[in-house]
């Protein structure tokens, strides 16, 4: 049975209190105390009034975990954005156990702007009583942008009897600071960095402070990346060498190493075997799995992207357990679209949930998601689909004026409409109001379009004409071509292909878009002949009507008329705004069949014959105009009168066209043809073939003298 998206959260969570708070082996694992950093980052990156309450109260327990508080202290210092409420928990931790006390001191430097720290953190740094520990809370200074914190290293830096060890850190420090690099362990350049910032106020001080911070934090995020460019390289290289058995120690230490930056390296690595169906390792898989609620956003991003890329339907659980706990805007959203891939319903009820997400646009996302199911919601479940149409429509209404809520609304509507629930299409035929925005609008009508109510379409043609917008218009008409047959909308659509009517062509464009579209709908054989006839004067449209009135009348089994449409379609490929003869001579050739096989008198074939010969002939298809005319002539000696002259003729024109602009290709063909008609059983009649035989020597002379 699934189990509940909630179920799976708590148990998750369960998992991971246990895991931090679980007693250390006497002999201490590095495996384990990894395992216990990470739960607590984890725990600390899905905050909860019950988490928080739980991790609060291992800080709080005298008898509490030493481990598990450190394990907290180190979450909190390297957290996205660290909860306050943790200060007054994390003060007494200084002091004594020099671990809890360093973990403590990191922590707190995150929270420098509170006086009670800052104050706090800035007295134990000068207090030379407390030994080494002074380090750490010399290093978490570092972290605090303040001018006191300032003078305050820089008198620890300048007193020699601190020590050197305590002064470079003081040194330290100050450059993660104030961000100048260059002043180094140099003190003579800090006492005149102090100096040349002392006049400043306290607002200016403190900008020009954050901006050479920001500098500097470029700065090595730019040389940071160049070196783990090159070491992913160097380890690419090793991995692609090494047997397979190291192929999987390797991978599975970047998926487990304490480096985020590894783990996520890790994570590509990994689906790029999968990808080129490489071994994985075995335990692999579980690992990717658990991945997907890494402490880290940009790890849990980069496994979602690589789950939806590769549609991994398994990690669903992992997914559903992740996301209700998600904080990262971006990991979250990363997370909806690996579940909208998965087109499991399961996922629809923690979609729903983010319906009301505080960020619209994780919302927006989740909207998208339940469009996306909107065909296996309509398949497995009508009433669930029709729930969550209602839902989309009323928070559609209820956030709209929210920033961005505009297009939010609009991305509900589309998805209504592809859950096609027809009690809401009086809904969306009300949004066609000029009151409302165009985008509103055009979703309106996508969302019509998506519904396909063919008692819909009559209102969007009526209201079409009191549209301004020619982008709505063409949604419009893309709307019409979904809710109606091709009797009913082509006279509509052929309406407004003429720029009389519709001044824009990028809409009438649409319009004959739709009408090509509808006419594999069309059962009407009248209709269709009709509107062959109506495009007369436009022949590449007048041959998509033929062709399709060709199928139906196949289909029909309307032999007679199916002959008659195929010359039709042969002349319109012959038209020159077409001109493909190769193509009309099959039609003809389909259609002279017919009447032969019928055994129809001349007449009936009088123009089919002449009409097919020409055609094979522009084609340049020579062997086959002349067994063609050999046929018939065999079948009918009459012919001779016929198919005589049109041979001539031909051979007669790439004669002079060739003679005259010294073209070699003409009167190469031209020889070809004339030699087919003298080879030709029954022959022409011996004019003719002393006609053709004296063209073919001039243009045999020629060829002699014209360039290869």
């Amino acid at each position: 049975m699934p189990v509940d998206p909630q179920t799976l959260v708590a148990a998750d969570l369960g998992v991971l209190k246990h895991q931090l708070d679980a007693p250390q082996p006497t002999t201490p694992e590095p495996a384990i105390e990894q395992q216990r950093e990470e739960a607590a980052k984890r725990l600390l990156s899905r905050p909860s009034p019950g988490t928080t309450a739980f991790l609060l109260g291992i800080l709080q327990r005298p008898t509490g975990s030493r481990d598990a508080k450190i394990a907290i202290a180190r979450g909190l210092a390297n957290a996205d954005r660290p909860d306050p409420n943790f200060v007054t928990s994390l003060l007494p931790m200084l002091g004594g156990d020099k671990a809890q006390s360093d973990a403590a001191a990191a922590a707190l430097g995150r929270f420098g702007d509170t006086p009670v720290v800052r104050d706090r953190l800035i007295a134990l740094a000068q207090d030379p009583k407390q030994g080494n520990l002074r380090l750490a809370y010399i290093h978490a200074l570092g972290g605090i942008v303040s001018r006191d914190v300032a003078n305050v290293l820089v008198k620890i830096a300048g007193d020699i009897n601190q020590g050197a060890l305590i002064q470079n850190a003081a040194m330290d420090s100050l450059v993660e600071l104030t961000g100048q690099a260059a002043s180094g362990r140099d003190l003579d350049k800090w006492k005149q960095w102090q100096a040349a910032n002392a006049g400043k106020a306290d607002a200016a001080w403190r900008s020009d402070i954050v901006a050479a911070r920001a500098a500097r934090g470029a700065e090595l995020e730019r040389a940071q990346s160049s070196m783990i460019a090159e070491m992913q390289q160097i380890l690419d290289e090793s991995y692609d060498q090494a047997p397979l058995a190291t192929k999987y120690t390797m991978l599975m230490r970047e998926l487990n190493s304490s480096d985020p930056r590894v783990r996520a390296m890790g994570v590509q690595r990994f689906f790029s075997e999968k990808l080129n169906t490489k071994p994985l390792p075995p335990t692999g898989p579980k690992r990717i799995k658990e991945m997907v609620g890494d402490s880290n956003a940009a790890v849990r991003i980069a496994v979602a992207q690589a789950i939806k890329a590769e549609n991994d339907v398994t990690a669903l659980d992992a997914i559903l357990t992740q996301l209700p706990q998600e904080t990262n805007l971006d990991a979250k959203i990363a997370q909806i679209q690996a579940l909208a891939a998965m087109k499991s319903l399961r996922a629809v009820p923690g979609l729903r949930q983010l319906l009301h997400d505080p960020s619209l646009a994780a919302a927006a996302e989740a909207v998208k998601a339940l469009k996306a199911l909107a065909d296996p919601l309509l398949k497995q479940n009508t009433a669930l689909a029709h729930e969550v149409a209602e839902e989309l429509w009323q928070m559609g209404q209820q956030r709209a004026n929210e920033p961005g809520g505009a297009a939010f609304r609009a991305a509900t509507i589309e998805a209504v409409g592809a859950l096609r629930d027809k009690r809401l299409a009086k809904g969306l035929l009300g949004l066609l109001s000029l009151d409302n925005t165009e985008q509103i609008r055009s979703a309106a009508l996508h969302g019509l379009a998506s519904l396909g109510d063919r008692d819909t379409s009559f209102q969007i043609s009526q209201w079409l004409s009191n549209e301004p917008s020619a982008a709505v218009r063409a949604d419009a008409i893309a709307a019409l071509g979904s809710t109606s047959t091709f009797e009913l909308a082509a006279d509509f659509l052929y309406h407004y292909m003429s720029p009389s009517t519709e001044p824009d062509p990028a809409v009438r464009d649409q319009a004959w878009r739709v009408f090509q579209s509808k006419l594999d709908t069309a059962v009407n054989i009248p209709a269709l002949q009709r509107w062959a006839d109506e495009f007369k004067n436009d022949p590449p449209r007048r041959l998509l009507v033929l062709l399709k009135l060709n199928e139906k009348l196949q289909r029909d089994m309307q032999w007679e008329q199916l002959a008659e449409n195929q010359q039709n379609t042969g002349e319109t490929y012959m038209d020159p705004k077409i001109g493909d003869p190769a193509k009309a001579a099959i039609q003809f050739e389909l259609a002279l069949n017919y009447w032969q096989g019928k055994q129809a008198p001349a007449v009936a074939t009088a123009t089919l014959v002449p009409q097919a010969l020409k055609a094979l002939l522009a084609a340049r298809d020579y062997d086959k105009a002349t067994a063609f005319a050999a046929k018939q002539i065999a079948r009918d000696p009459a012919q001779q009168t016929e198919i005589g002259p049109d041979l001539k003729n031909a051979v007669n024109q790439l004669h002079d066209d060739g003679l005259r602009a010294n073209d070699g290709q003409k009167l190469r063909d031209g020889v070809k043809l004339a030699e087919d008609i003298l080879k030709m059983q029954p022959p022409l009649v011996e004019r003719s073939q002393d006609d053709v035989r004296s063209l073919m020597q001039e243009m045999q002379d020629r060829l002699k003298r014209v360039p290869k």
